[in-house]
């Protein structure tokens, strides 16, 4: 696996589109728009209804694809139709119960339905039939306090804020997925899975290469 940051590593390096991930950690498509002036773009979702397209800060690390540019180029033209629809309207969701049609329109499993940036990324390559990872394979969140107490402050700021009047109805959902079988994608694994042969892959699969990646952030930033 290459792992490739900046100040050693150019983004002219990029062989058009990459994973990208940030201390913390958050994860991103890393891509090169060669419609403008060959500049790296950074699409991700950072917040509800935050999905953005920027110019990348320096704090990420990225990873080669295994994919043919024909492959690159249809997820890059899937994203940027994603983007032009849905900039603003992306929900924000731990549960990440939403996903996209191979025409890229946005569809919401219940009404809270949304993504974390991971699920984002994940959704992308499910839909263009590249499904990353073998889901059941992950561990189950609730056996994990670790990501429930990551988890819990969102939660409560979502019900508090975004769902105010159904504030109720949107906690008794969020008991009910935690007390089933709502898993954790981080941001290292999922680019794990996207730099490795062989997609779908079980979390035992990847989890070196997260590893290796996690390592990678700490000494670099």
């Amino acid at each position: 696996m290459n792992i490739m940051f900046r100040p050693r590593s150019n983004y002219g390096d990029i062989d058009l589109l990459s994973i990208a991930v940030t201390a913390g950690t958050h994860t991103a498509f890393l891509y090169i728009n060669e419609l403008d002036n060959d500049k790296p773009y950074l699409m991700h979702l950072n917040g509800y209804d935050r999905l953005l397209n920027d110019i990348p800060s320096e704090d990420y690390v990225w990873v080669d694809l295994p994919l043919t540019k024909i492959q690159k180029y249809n997820i890059i033209d899937f994203i940027e139709e994603i983007f032009s629809h849905y900039g603003n309207e992306i929900p924000y969701d731990v549960a990440s119960q939403a996903f996209f049609k191979p025409d890229a329109h946005f569809i919401l499993k219940d009404e809270f339905g949304g993504f974390t940036c991971s699920t984002f990324v994940l959704s992308v390559f499910d839909s263009l039939s590249h499904p990353l990872i073998n889901y059941d394979t992950w561990p189950i969140t609730q056996m994990n306090k670790e990501d429930i107490s990551r988890w819990a402050p969102m939660v409560k700021t979502i019900s508090n804020y975004i769902f105010k009047n159904k504030r109720n109805t949107y906690l008794k959902r969020m008991i009910n997925l935690f007390r089933g079988d709502l898993r954790r994608y981080r941001a290292e694994e999922v680019a794990a899975a996207s730099s490795k042969v062989g997609y779908p892959h079980s979390y035992n699969n990847i989890k070196s290469e997260s590893i290796e990646i996690l390592d990678t952030l700490k000494k670099v930033y």
